[in-house]
């Protein structure tokens, strides 16, 4: 089984989209199938998930890494009784430095303001859309960890990206991405002030805010400060709009208010 599970795992980070994306649908399977008879987590598949990780270009190694963590952690996730304790936080623990170092690499660091538009490299493309996605994705997922785990007073710093960080990402709807990424980005937010982040992910009911970890009353203000902020600037009169698309006007004022 190892030899064929390793060349799915270099098949994952192949240049062909479909086949990358197959072979981490299978791989994922596999490690989620390990992690809850097992209770290990895949080497391999740590191993170079990590790689691609410590090295972040946009691309289908990137993707399908940041693809397949998040599915495992959906896994985990929506399934808790069916693992082991402990192996949500054992993920978050391995991949926690990583993760990290990639979200302050792949969002802009421009300063954000009217007129001054943040830029990313081949941000016009299909695929720099997808990396966001697949980023804005994860960043979910691992919010919604933190609020799962957040009785238990466990808190890594990738968790808490969105939170503390927010301010990259209102950055991501001032600058040349694609409409719908900017549209999940908004949503992301919401989700996150009203502390559903996950919900449509089937992950249930989110532990209270008032019982959370030690930072997160803070990091909610830290959060809240960075909207008022962007809306303090003039933010607001670049957040696109379509015709179409009226819901997502809609969450932006319901996300400042």
């Amino acid at each position: 089984m190892k030899p064929a599970f390793n060349s799915k795992v270099h098949l994952a980070c192949c240049k062909d989209r479909l086949l990358s994306h197959l072979a981490a649908k299978s791989v994922s399977s596999y490690v989620i199938f390990e992690l809850r008879c097992f209770n290990t987590v895949n080497q391999i598949w740590e191993w170079k998930c990590l790689q691609v990780l410590q090295n972040p270009c946009s691309g289908n190694a990137l993707d399908a890494c940041t693809w397949s963590l998040t599915t495992v952690l959906k896994a985990v996730l929506k399934e808790t009784s069916q693992y082991k304790p402990g192996t949500l936080e054992k993920l978050l623990a391995t991949f926690d430095t990583a993760l990290t170092a990639v979200y302050s690499q792949l969002v802009p660091v421009e300063s954000l303001g009217h007129g001054n538009s943040a830029s990313y490299p081949s941000s016009n493309t299909a695929d720099w859309a997808t990396t966001l996605t697949n980023l804005l994705d994860l960043l979910e997922v691992l919010t919604a960890a933190r609020f799962k785990l957040s009785t238990t007073r466990v808190c890594f710093t990738s968790s808490r990206l969105s939170l503390v960080q927010a301010s990259a990402l209102l950055r991501i709807v001032d600058s040349h991405v694609h409409y719908f990424v900017k549209k999940q980005v908004l949503l992301l937010l919401k989700r996150i002030l009203l502390q559903k982040a996950g919900e449509d992910m089937g992950f249930g009911e989110a532990s209270s805010l008032t019982h959370g970890d030690d930072h997160m009353t803070s990091d909610i203000f830290t959060l809240a400060d960075d909207v008022l902020q962007a809306v303090h600037t003039d933010w607001l009169q670049c957040v696109p709009v379509e015709s179409a698309a009226n819901c997502v006007a809609g969450a932006v004022m319901r996300l400042i208010m």
